[in-house]
């Protein structure tokens, strides 16, 4: 066995070196002209390899074996390294790059057949005796059909070769190859000096394109329409070609005879019969009509081909085609409203009369120019006595034509109106103008047939529809909607065609499971409508109690949307649509009532107990006398939220909150939204994210000591509704504030020290300028966007009373001055540290124009307006948040009221 496979191995080698000594002498040798002898050829295809041995030799390289052994049987692995020298640029042609690539196949395929032979049994095979034999043969057919590809490509007329040719190699493709072509699976040949490649992978093809023209012709003339084969023409370039070219014009003429440009007229009704009186009183014969006519029903077709207008694709783009309206510029499907004029009307009734057109009614230009074929643009012609062209001379119908085309006309009549060469031309067109306004008519004719027909056919198709749904028990708007019969449906009446039960019977089950989705989205729709209702309705009911006095201590609405009772009303769906809404139910049942409020009372007990455990008192503090308020109750409660540190609106002076505050309190945190996407996790309510704020607590205990309160209610509305004057003894000098400033100004000091000034000493540090509460407020809130408040805040009308202050301290300290640098002139005694009575600040000094006096004002401090004042208060004083205490207003501020107060 083993001398048999070395044996069939050299064998197969030899004829291997043989082909490639074949495909060689071929590149060098110019082709010989085929003949009609075999023996000629081969004898020719002889002494050519004779003669190109050495060069051929020269090309090819050494062809190394390597063999292995294995535990079973010996193997044979060869690797076959053949690589072609450049040929010269004269010599060389694409038919040796092509014998390469076939000799480099058939070595493959060798390759292949001598490992599966390795692999085999021990025992031989019948015929393997044969391999060599069988291998050299197969060589030489593929050599010989090799060397000579022209004759494969036109023909040859040589009948003693009977072996068929192995399959070619397909064509590669240039970049510039776009569509397949006849001659895909030939092969061709590539240029001189460039080497071989893989052929590219061909670009993936709709089935179309692969059908036979005899198929495809087929398929487009069911469609019954040129306007399908004008879109099939529009998809790709070789489908253009293929429609496009004379031998497919037959497709085009039978399309515009098929069912969708081919209507039939419905038989006219015949006359009533004629009473027998008036039959005897007529003529012999005359009311013996036959009625043929009344019988005979009309086809109206598509007019043919004026092939000295149009081609068979450009006449399918002009009637078929979309175009912009001439009034309005939008796209519209809508054919010409004048074919004659190719005027283009949109479906929007204002666009009656197209642009750049004129009325004539007489003129040598009419019987030259394209006028219109029928009396109006519009569809409603149809009682119109005579419609279409020619017009009845009696009618005095307008004649429309295009502007620039009229004056181009007459200029050229009046310049050669005499020439015998435009007479001629004249007559031309006088006789191409009958000629297109005829087949425009004949168009129009037939327009207003397929219009009539379409709105036939889509009266009988809804009619059809709505039994078929009803005999299978659908809803007809549903499937018509929402499931794949609307487009089936809508598709047919475009095309002019009627709905079929059998096309229906055939997506039934996809109808089906189409409405059963359709149901799952309604239920799941119908749901979240119906809770954002009632989420809707509980927001309402939140904001009537929150701003009534049943429960003053209210949850923020996300917690109170969490409320059980309020949990299961959101939930809650209606029976029908004139049900009430869940909270009209609460509000007029009273145990749901008296159930909302014993939650929103359990709610807040628990609220002010772990509250009063965050301002350091027991967890189960209580007290008998209800006189004494609960810790968080007191005004001295004064809260910071740790995650945000964040205030509501009306807590934003204070910068703390108070214990209804914190209740309410919505933490910033993970509520920020951008568009629909939160931000972070979303933030619950919980009393643990809130800490006592010393500062206010510290400030707010000692000015209740100093005024000797108590913290009860009474000290509360003390400090802040009544504006009493307060000395702040921490600034640097101290400065005088409203005691309803004491939260917000404490941030500014770890322990603020407060003393009650005297009214002299009052008006001594305000220096002649009033104090006026809220003017911050206005000018930074919702007030400041108005223009009464725009001009106030760019007038130069601030000044800044920690500057007024130091000047004072200088001038009082230059009072006692004496000169020798003594003690006393260095620390003189202040005059504003002294208590006395309670005051109210905004009465403490007056603007003399304010009391009725008249004279001029004093000289003003440095002023700014009010940015520019800011940005003082933060350079020099390092002072961000600005407040009342900190600015004068040398003339009085106009009233600033917010948008919804000016409303009022």
């Amino acid at each position: 066995m083993s001398q048999s496979s070395d044996a069939s191995s050299q064998g197969k080698k030899r004829r291997i070196e043989e082909v490639l000594d074949g495909s060689n002498a071929q590149t060098d040798t110019p082709e010989a002209p085929s003949s009609s002898g075999g023996d000629a050829r081969d004898t020719g295809s002889q002494d050519r390899n004779r003669s190109t041995t050495k060069t051929a030799a020269d090309a090819k390289q050494t062809v190394k074996v390597e063999e292995k052994e294995g535990s079973d049987h010996r193997q044979k692995k060869r690797r076959v390294d053949i690589a072609s020298a450049e040929a010269e640029s004269s010599s060389a042609t694409g038919a040796a790059v092509d014998l390469q690539i076939k000799a480099e196949e058939f070595i493959a395929a060798v390759e292949k057949e001598m490992v599966s032979q390795n692999e085999q049994s021990a025992t031989p095979q019948d015929g393997s005796s044969k391999g060599a034999e069988g291998t050299a043969q197969d060589a030489q057919v593929a050599a010989n059909n090799a060397q000579a590809p022209s004759t494969s490509l036109v023909g040859s007329q040589d009948g003693a070769s009977s072996t068929a040719a192995p399959p070619a190699k397909k064509q590669r493709l240039s970049p510039e190859s776009e569509v397949p072509t006849a001659t895909d699976g030939l092969a061709i040949a590539s240029q001189p000096g460039q080497p071989s490649s893989e052929p590219e992978e061909l670009p993936k093809h709709s089935p179309l394109v692969e059908l036979p023209t005899e198929l495809i012709a087929e398929i487009l003339i069911q469609t019954g329409s040129p306007q399908h084969v004008l879109a099939i023409a529009r998809t790709c370039k070789y489908l253009c070609h293929l429609l496009l070219s004379p031998e497919s014009q037959f497709i085009w003429r039978a399309t515009r005879n098929g069912h969708g440009c081919t209507f039939e007229k419905p038989p006219k009704p015949p006359p009533p019969p004629m009473p027998a009186f008036l039959n005897a009183l007529l003529p012999l014969g005359m009311g013996d009509e036959s009625d043929d006519e009344a019988e005979k029903e009309t086809v109206v077709k598509l007019p043919d081909l004026p092939s000295q207008f149009f081609s068979e694709a450009a006449y399918a783009a002009f009637v078929f085609d979309s175009g912009k309206c001439e009034v309005c510029g939008n796209e519209t499907s809508v054919m010409y409203a004048s074919f004659a004029l190719r005027a283009r009307l949109c479906k929007n009734t204002s666009c009656k009369l197209p642009r750049n057109i004129e009325a004539s009614r007489n003129g040598p230009m009419l019987a030259i120019l394209p006028t219109n074929e029928i009396t109006s643009f519009t569809n409603s012609i149809e009682h119109a006595s005579h419609p279409f062209w020619p017009f009845a001379p009696q009618s005095h119908q307008t004649q429309w034509v295009r502007k620039d085309a009229l004056a181009t006309a007459e200029a050229e009549y009046d310049r050669r109106h005499d020439d015998g060469e435009y007479k001629k031309k004249y007559e031309l067109l006088a006789k191409r103008k009958k000629e297109w306004m005829t087949f425009c008519t004949g168009l129009q004719k037939w327009k207003r047939e397929r219009q009539k027909r379409y709105y036939g056919t889509k009266a009988t198709n809804d009619k059809k529809g709505k039994n078929i749904a009803e005999k299978r028990g659908w809803d007809y708007d549903t499937i018509l909607n929402h499931t794949r019969y609307g487009t089936y449906k809508r598709r047919k009446t475009v095309l002019i065609e009627e709905v079929n039960e059998t096309d229906v019977n055939a997506m039934a089950e996809d109808i089906e499971a189409e409405l059963l989705a359709y149901a799952e989205k309604s239920e799941r729709r119908k749901y979240e409508i119906n809770l954002m209702n009632n989420r809707k309705d509980v927001q309402g009911l939140y904001e009537r109690l929150r701003s009534g006095k049943a429960h003053p201590y209210l949850p923020n609405l996300p917690t109170f949307r969490q409320l059980p009772v309020i949990s299961m009303l959101q939930t809650a769906e209606k029976a029908n649509k004139k049900s009430p809404s869940a909270v009209d139910a609460l509000e007029k049942n009273p145990v749901m009532k008296e159930l909302l409020n014993s939650q929103l009372k359990k709610w807040a007990e628990k609220a002010k107990t772990d509250f009063g455990v965050i301002l350091g008192y027991p967890k189960n503090w209580k007290h008998a006398s209800k006189n004494v308020l609960h810790p968080v109750e007191r005004v001295t409660a004064r809260f910071l939220c740790t995650r945000c540190q964040r205030v509501d609106a009306k807590y934003r002076e204070d910068g703390c909150l108070d214990f209804v505050g914190a209740c309410r309190h919505e933490c910033g945190v993970g509520n920020q939204k951008k568009g629909r996407i939160r931000k972070g996790q979303k933030a619950i309510w919980d009393s643990k994210n809130f800490v006592k704020d010393d500062k206010a607590i510290n400030a707010l205990k000692n000015t209740l000591q100093l005024f000797q309160y108590p913290e009860d209610k009474d000290g509360g509305n003390l400090l802040t509704k009544t504006g009493l004057a307060i000395l702040c003894k921490s600034c640097n000098p101290p400065m005088i504030l409203d005691t309803r400033s004491i939260v917000g100004h404490s941030h500014r000091h770890d322990n603020m020290q407060v003393a009650i000034p005297t009214l002299d000493n009052a008006a001594n540090c305000l220096g002649g300028y009033p104090y006026e509460h809220g003017v911050v407020a206005k000018l930074l809130g919702p007030a400041g966007i108005t223009p009464v408040a725009k001009a106030e805040i760019e007038a130069k009308n601030f000044g800044c009373r920690h500057c007024l202050r130091v000047e004072q301290v200088k001038e009082t300290a230059s009072l006692y001055t004496d000169g020798d640098g003594s003690d006393a002139a260095q620390n003189p005694p202040s005059k504003v540290i002294t208590d006395g009575a309670l005051i109210e600040i905004e009465t403490v000094v007056r603007r003399m124009h304010d009391s009725g006096l008249e004279g001029p004002l004093p000289k003003p401090p440095p002023l700014f307006n009010f940015n520019g004042m800011r940005s003082h208060m933060k350079s020099k004083h390092g002072i961000e948040d600005i407040r009342d205490e900190d600015i004068l207003c040398y003339r009085e501020l106009q009233n600033i009221r917010t948008p919804a107060e000016a409303k009022s």
